[in-house]
C-alpha cells in the first residue's frame, strides 16, 4: 500500500526500514506522546514491529504500520500505524522529533 500528500511519502512497513524504527521507537523525545510514552528496548522494538507491523499485512489486510518518508530528500521521518479496534479504526503516528511542528 503507498499513499502521497504534497509533502510525504507513505507506504507499508518493510524489513529494510527496521533500523530506523531502531532509532525511532528509542529516541526520549519522539517517543514521548506515544504509545506508552518512553523508549522502547530494542527486544520491545521487535516485538511491536512484528506484531503492528506484519500481523495485517501478513494476513492480506490494510491495516499495520506505515512508514513516512519526505518527499524532498525520501529520508525516513517516521511512522502511521493503522489497526482495527472494535467498531474503529486506530490511527497513530511517531515522527522523529524534527519534523515536530512542522503541519505534517
Amino acid at each position: 500500500i503507498e499513499a502521497e500528500t504534497p509533502r510525504l511519502y507513505i507506504r507499508t512497513y518493510q524489513e529494510e526500514d527496521f533500523e530506523e524504527c531502531l532509532k525511532l521507537y528509542s529516541d526520549k523525545i519522539s517517543t514521548k506522546y506515544f504509545d506508552h510514552g518512553k523508549p522502547r528496548s530494542p527486544q520491545e522494538i521487535k516485538k511491536y514491529i512484528q506484531g503492528r507491523g506484519r500481523y495485517y499485512f501478513d494476513r492480506g489486510e490494510p491495516y499495520g504500520l506505515f512508514s513516512v518518508f519526505s518527499k524532498d530528500d525520501h529520508t525516513f521521518i517516521g511512522q502511521v500505524d493503522i489497526v482495527p479496534t472494535p467498531g474503529t479504526l486506530e490511527i497513530g503516528w511517531i515522527f522523529f522529533s524534527e519534523y515536530h511542528g512542522h503541519g505534517l
